[in-house]
């Protein structure tokens, strides 16, 4: 395996998916969208059952995108 691949691998795991102290994955981009908006409902986007759902789902496709970026980044060719 290249380095170059192996850096942008950790470097993703690191960036793409936060652990917080309970172990519990969050997407960021999604809550800060979302949560102003639960907020006035009197939910929250990690709290609902919906919200947990979301970024379940979201999370590989977030992680996915930005291994690309990354990749993209440490290559000369950008990836199609």
């Amino acid at each position: 395996m290249n380095l170059d691949l192996i850096i942008a691998s950790k470097i993703c795991i690191d960036l793409c998916i936060n652990m917080n102290n309970h172990q519990k994955s969050t997407f960021y981009p999604l809550g800060n969208f979302l949560n102003p908006a639960l907020t006035l409902l009197g939910l929250g986007l990690r709290k609902s059952p919906i919200g947990q759902k979301l970024t379940m789902l979201t999370t590989p496709i977030y992680a996915k995108f930005s291994y690309k970026i990354l990749l993209d980044n440490f290559r000369k060719e950008p990836l199609n």
